[in-house]
Order: structure tokens, then C-alpha cells, then sequence
């Protein structure tokens, strides 16, 4: 619940989470009042719709009792100065500033001219490049008509909720360079990003996905080390559990303690990837991301029981999560069981089948393919030390069992059901939907490893 404090010279709108044990109120600043020029706006109907409406844009999982709060507002709106210096006008006078001293270093350094400024470009080309490309969208976008919610107003409060974080479009722009697997220039605008953003915690993480895709382990480690650090810095340190992952704010620490177990499950520092695997449930409440780490974490242990267990307990919600299970029962000699979860993990992930077992097939046209596809690349480089050692002989017996007519025709269908999908639901139909809704079952599964088992049985691979 958010509720307004004195703080300061100001009014400070600050949202209160009670921590269960201790009874302590922590406190978290959403937005700073700093006149009663700015209180009598908020008091107003149009003002007071205004910053509603981007307080609730920027925190879209907290409760706002804006009643309450604007009648606060009202009852110590006094104790406020009468006036501050215009926001607006200081938002030109610091882009001018710095413009000036951007444009000075960029038309002293040319490198036609001088060695050393050679260099200086060459070192920053990929940055250059980031932003002009940055530049010339945001000249293009010049002269946009504006809504009442689009357009600042006198106290720049558009401005003041934007400004400590990176604008959605321009994180999109670095996204988009990650996801087509230009690492070295998404590499370039995310440090320029995070060194623009101190807070810009999602941006280390990139960078750390970026060395663990690349084997750069210690990097990576350090990077998601930041991640954890900077995002813990975004919300107080007494804070519900159950309120994680809800709000924004949380997520770049959640994912950094994510990344930085399958970092540490990589190096091979298994007991430091279960201690993170642990924090997230206790400290979290991120119980199923917890599950799937421990069990990428226990194969690697060679914990064949308890990894297939860990595995099983959320592989309804994430049915990749059948591989995990499959190898596990590989290693303890139960054969029939490893088919049933193969078969469940094929149907409901055929790319991610078709990398772990070397199976050619169709490229990905879709984003559900597209899902399937990169959740495998993933797979394959969390398990990659199980896959090169212990995993070596459950590979040579998948790839076979993905070489049966039996399991071929199983996976051609259920694609082609979902391409026929998508042309039966533009016309009303659920033909396809169901038949892949049976087919992704575990029930389906079970059923046709049992009808399976005896054409298998006759392979002489079966059983070595």
C-alpha cells in the first residue's frame, strides 16, 4: 500500500511493505513532491489524473489508494516550499550541456587527422554505431503529436519517472541485437547502457548471458554478481516473498540469482548453484524456477534419483523438464521409464529433441518454434559437462530411440498438427489444438511408451 511521508523539504509518496517477523515497515520512495506550486497541481482533477496514471504506469504491480493519497497531499501541502526551480527548464539546459561536450570530442577526433584518434573510434565504433542508429530514430520521431499522457507538463513529471531508467525502446534495440546474435555489438550497447544507467541492472545481465554463451565463465559470474547487486539496490531489503517477481523492480536480482547457479553449475561449483537454487525458494518464493535449477545441478552430480524427482515435480508446468528426467532414468537402468519421459519432452519440445539427439529436421518458422529451438541451445549448454562425459551413452541410446519409425512418426505428427493449428483457429476450428493437447500429455506418453516397448526390445541396442 502506498501512503505519503514527510521526507526531508519534501512530501515523499513511498510504498510500505510490513515485514511479518520484526513488524518493521520498509519504505520505498515512488515519487518526491518538492513545492506547493507542484501539491496544488497534483490537487487538481486534471493534474491528479496525470501523475496517477504515470505513477501507475511505472509501477504497475503496486496498489495505489490515490484517494487517500491526494487527501494527504492536501493536508500537507503547507509544510512544502512555495516554489522550486522550473524542472523543465533545467531538463534543456543539462541536454545542452551535454551535447556541447558530446559534440566537442566528436570534432576533435578524426581519424584522418591523427593516429591516437583513430583509435579512439575504433575502440567505440560499436557504441557509435548503436547510437546513431539511436539518433536518427529519435530525429524521425520529431514533431509526434502527443496525448494529455504522452505530453510533459510544467514539473516534468513524464520526465522525473523516465529518467533513472532506460527508455523501453532503446532496451528493445540492444535486446534485438542479443536475440539475432550480434554479441559483439549488443555487447557494446549494453555497457554503454549500463554505464548511462547505474541502476540498469537487466543490462548486466545481458552482458553475463553474453560471456556464458561465449564459455567466458569468470565474467559471467562477475557480471550476474552485478546484476544481483545492482537490482538488490531497487527495492528494500525487508520485503514479502510473495510480493517477488510481482514487481518490476525484483526481477533483474531474480534473474541474477538464476544465472549466476547455471554459471556456477558450468565451473562445476555445484554446492554454490544449490545454496542460489535454495535462496530462491527461501528468499524468493520462486519454488518451480528453484526445482528446474537443482535438477540441472543434481544430473551434473551424478544424483540421478534426485535430479529425475526435481525434474517430475514441474515438468507439467515446463515439460522440457522430461529430458532432465529422462537422462536420470537412463543412469539408474530403468529403461521403460527414460522412454516414457523422452516421448513427453519430444512431443511437447521436438526442436529441443532434435538438438540433444543430432535429428535433422524443419528450421523453426514461428516463435513457438523459435522458443523450442533457443530452450534447446540452452539445454545443451547447461548440460554440456553431463553430455561430453556421463551422458554419452544415454545420448547414443536417444538417438537411436529418435531414429525409430515409431517415434519419427509420432514427432511428424504432432507438427503437423501444429501447423494445421494455426489454420484452424482463423477459421473457428480445434481439431488440431486437441489432438496436440492429447498427444503433449503425460498420460499420452505412458500409454504409447507401453505400446512401444516391445518393437523397441527387439533392437540388440535396447539393452547394452
Amino acid at each position: 500500500m502506498a501512503y505519503v511521508r514527510r521526507h526531508g523539504n519534501q512530501l515523499a509518496i513511498v510504498h510500505g511493505v510490513r515485514d511479518t517477523e520484526t513488524g518493521k515497515v520498509g519504505q520505498h520512495v515512488l515519487f518526491n513532491i518538492y513545492s506547493q506550486a507542484e501539491a496544488r497541481e497534483i490537487l487538481t482533477e486534471k493534474g491528479s489524473r496525470r501523475l496517477h496514471v504515470l505513477l501507475q504506469d511505472r509501477y504497475p504491480r503496486l496498489r495505489l489508494n490515490w484517494s487517500s493519497i491526494v487527501e494527504a497531499i492536501r493536508e500537507d501541502a503547507d509544510f512544502l516550499p512555495e516554489r522550486e526551480d522550473n524542472p523543465a527548464e533545467r531538463v534543456h539546459e543539462q541536454f545542452h550541456r551535454d551535447l556541447v561536450a558530446f559534440t566537442r570530442q566528436v570534432v576533435l577526433t578524426s581519424p584522418q587527422d591523427l593516429s591516437s584518434a583513430d583509435d579512439v573510434i575504433q575502440t567505440h565504433r560499436l557504441e557509435l554505431d548503436f547510437l546513431t542508429n539511436l539518433l536518427r530514430q529519435r530525429v524521425r520521431l520529431c514533431g509526434t503529436r502527443h496525448s494529455e499522457f504522452t505530453r510533459d507538463d510544467t514539473f516534468a513529471w513524464r520526465y522525473r519517472l523516465k529518467a533513472c531508467e532506460v527508455p523501453p525502446d532503446v532496451e528493445e534495440a540492444a535486446q534485438e541485437l542479443y536475440e539475432k546474435g550480434e554479441y559483439e555489438q549488443a555487447t557494446a550497447a549494453f555497457h554503454l547502457l549500463t554505464e548511462c544507467f547505474e541502476d540498469y541492472a537487466e543490462g548486466h545481465n545481458y552482458l553475463g548471458l553474453i560471456a556464458l554463451r561465449a564459455g567466458r565463465l569468470e565474467e559471467a559470474v562477475e557480471e550476474f554478481q552485478k546484476t544481483m547487486e545492482v537490482g538488490r539496490r531497487r527495492f528494500p531489503k525487508r520485503y514479502r516473498k510473495d510480493h517477488y517477481w510481482g514487481d518490476l523492480d525484483t526481477r533483474p536480482y531474480i534473474r541474477g540469482i538464476m544465472n549466476l547457479a547455471l554459471a556456477f553449475a558450468r565451473f562445476g561449483r555445484y554446492d554454490e548453484a544449490l545454496e542460489l537454487a535454495d535462496r530462491l525458494e527461501r528468499e524468493c518464493g520462486m519454488d518451480v524456477e528453484a526445482c528446474a535449477h537443482r535438477a540441472v545441478v543434481l544430473l551434473l552430480m551424478q544424483r540421478w534419483a534426485e535430479a529425475g524427482e526435481s525434474a517430475r515435480r514441474i515438468q507439467a508446468i515446463h515439460p522440457g523438464e522430461s529430458f532432465i528426467a529422462a537422462f536420470a532414468e537412463f543412469e539408474l537402468g530403468r529403461r521403460d521409464r527414460a522412454l516414457t519421459e523422452m516421448l513427453h519432452g519430444t512431443l511437447n519440445r521436438p526442436f529441443t529433441a532434435r538438438l540433444l539427439f543430432k535429428t535433422p529436421g524443419p528450421r523453426p518458422d514461428g516463435y513457438l518454434e523459435a522458443e523450442d529451438h533457443n530452450g534447446g541451445v540452452d539445454l545443451m549448454l547447461n548440460l554440456s559437462r553431463y553430455l561430453a562425459l556421463d551422458g554419452r551413452a544415454a545420448l547414443r541410446f536417444f538417438r537411436k530411440v529418435m531414429a525409430t519409425p515409431e517415434v519419427r512418426g509420432l514427432v511428424a505428427e504432432v507438427e503437423d498438427c501444429q501447423h494445421r493449428d494455426r489454420a484452424e483457429r482463423r477459421a473457428g476450428g480445434r481439431e488440431a489444438f486437441d489432438r496436440i493437447h492429447e498427444m503433449q500429455s503425460m498420460a499420452f506418453a505412458k500409454s504409447t511408451a507401453a505400446q512401444f516397448l516391445q518393437a523397441m526390445s527387439r533392437h540388440a541396442w535396447w539393452s547394452n
